[in-house]
C-alpha cells in the first residue's frame, strides 16, 4: 500500500515497511524482530524504568505498567528483573553467555567426554582418516550420529592443540630395529659426554632450480586462467649444497655450492675448505649421517685422518635419524624462504643459476640465534 502526501512524494505504509523489515509489533506498541533478542540499550532502559518505579513504591512495581511504557513485553521485564536480583545490572549479552549453565564450545551440546574420548582414540589410531571415518565410527560405538562440521569444529578448538590436517613425517619401520635403538642410546650417551657447543654438524641437499618456482599463484578471479610465471631459462638446472653448522665459530654456518651431485671426492674438498677457512677446528665434533660417502669409498679413513691431522672427532649419527641433526632445519628454513621471495626482486636480482644464488642470500641471512634455536629443537629433550 503506498500513500500520496500532496506534493506528490510517495509514502510507504507503516504494514508495508513493518512487513518488509520483518518487524512485529507487540500488545504494549513496541516493535521487535522475530528471532532476535532487544539489544543491550533497550535492557537497560528497562532496568532503569524498573529501578525509577521501585523508589516510588513499597513493594514489587507493576511489570505490566514497566512494559507498557518501555513498549516491551510482560516476559522480558521478568528478565531484566532477575538479572538485577542476581547481578545488580542488566547484563551485556556477552556476560549472558559467559554466565549461562549449558555447556559451551564444539560439540558441547552433543558430544559428551566418552564421546570425545572415543574420538581422540580414533585420532591416535590412525591420524590420516578422514571426518565421515569418525562419524561413522562414532556411530558404531555410541549409537550417536553428529555432522561432520560439528567433528571439524571439534579438532579446530576442542583440544589443547589446533588439530590441523598435516603433513605428516614419514619414519621407515627399520629406525625401530633393536640394533638400531641400541646406537641411538649409544649415540645419545656419548653426546652427554661431549662439549655441545663444539658439536659441529654436516649434511648436503640436491638444490633444483625449480625449488625457486615451487609455489601456487592465485587465478584471475576476473577470467578464470591460470597465471603464466616466466623463468630463466637453466630453472632445470641442479646444484647440490654441502652445510656445516657451528656454536663456535663466528660464521653459523658455513656452505659450498656446487654443479652437479655430491659424491665422496667433492665431500672430501668441502672438508678441507671447511678446516683451511678455520670454521672446523681442533676438539670440534664433527656429526655426520650415514650416507655412503661420508663413510665409504674413497672417505673409509676420514675419521682417522681428521683426527690424527686436525684434532678433530668424527662421530656419525644413528641410522634414520635425521631429526638429530639441526643442519635438516637450516634445509627447511632454506626452502620456505626459497617459496616466498618476491618473484620481482627473483628477476631483478639474479639473471642465471637465480635458485643457487637466491639459496646463497638466504643462507648467509641465517644468525647465530636462529642456529642455537635450531640446536635446541633437536636436542631439548635430552638435557644436554
Amino acid at each position: 500500500i503506498i500513500i500520496i502526501l500532496p506534493d506528490g512524494i510517495p509514502k510507504m505504509s507503516d504494514e508495508l515497511f513493518n512487513q518488509q523489515n520483518n518487524l512485529s509489533i507487540n500488545r504494549n506498541g513496541g516493535y521487535y524482530i522475530n528471532g532476535t533478542s532487544y539489544d543491550h540499550a533497550t535492557k537497560l532502559r528497562v532496568a532503569s524504568a524498573y529501578l525509577s518505579a521501585q523508589r516510588q513504591c513499597d513493594g514489587r512495581p507493576n511489570i505490566s505498567a514497566i512494559a507498557k511504557e518501555c513498549g516491551v513485553n510482560w516476559h522480558f521485564v521478568v528478565k531484566i528483573e532477575k538479572e538485577l536480583y542476581s547481578f545488580g545490572t542488566a547484563l551485556h549479552p556477552s556476560d549472558v553467555r559467559r554466565n549461562r549453565n549449558a555447556p559451551i564450545g564444539p560439540g558441547a551440546l552433543t558430544l559428551d567426554c566418552y564421546d570425545k574420548f572415543i574420538i581422540l582414540q580414533l585420532c591416535i589410531e590412525e591420524p590420516s582418516r578422514s571426518l565421515k571415518s569418525y562419524r561413522d565410527w562414532l556411530y558404531h560405538f555410541t549409537g550417536k550420529i553428529v555432522d561432520r562440521s560439528t567433528i571439524r569444529r571439534l579438532f579446530h578448538s576442542g583440544f589443547v592443540y589446533k588439530a590441523s590436517l598435516v603433513k605428516p613425517n614419514l619414519v621407515p619401520y627399520d629406525k625401530f630395529r633393536p640394533d638400531n635403538i641400541v646406537k641411538a642410546d649409544k649415540y645419545i650417551r656419548m653426546i652427554k659426554l661431549l662439549n655441545f657447543k663444539r658439536l659441529v654438524f654436516g649434511d648436503e641437499k640436491l638444490l633444483k632450480g625449480q625449488e625457486l618456482y615451487n609455489r601456487k599463484a592465485r587465478i584471475n578471479p576476473m577470467t578464470g586462467e591460470r597465471p603464466v610465471l616466466t623463468v630463466t631459462p637453466d630453472f632445470r638446472n641442479t646444484h647440490s649444497i654441502t652445510a656445516f653448522t657451528s656454536l663456535t665459530s663466528p660464521l653459523p654456518t658455513w656452505y659450498r655450492i656446487h654443479e652437479g651431485n655430491n659424491n665422496a671426492e667433492q665431500f672430501s674438498n668441502d672438508i678441507d675448505m671447511a678446516l683451511a677457512c678455520g670454521f672446523l677446528k681442533a676438539e670440534d665434533v664433527l656429526v655426520l649421517d650415514n650416507a655412503s660417502y661420508h663413510s665409504g669409498k674413497d672417505n673409509c679413513v676420514l675419521g682417522d685422518w681428521l683426527w690424527k691431522k686436525h684434532g678433530v672427532f668424527l662421530l656419525y649419527l644413528p641410522a634414520r635419524s635425521p631429526e638429530w641433526n639441526p643442519v635438516e632445519l637450516v634445509w627447511n628454513v632454506l626452502v620456505q624462504r626459497l617459496r616466498t621471495l618476491p618473484m620481482s626482486d627473483i628477476k631483478r636480482r639474479y639473471k642465471k643459476n637465480a635458485c643457487a644464488y637466491a639459496a646463497a642470500d638466504i643462507l648467509d641471512e641465517i644468525t647465530q640465534e636462529e642456529v642455537w634455536s635450531f640446536y635446541d629443537k633437536c636436542y631439548e629433550y635430552h638435557d644436554l
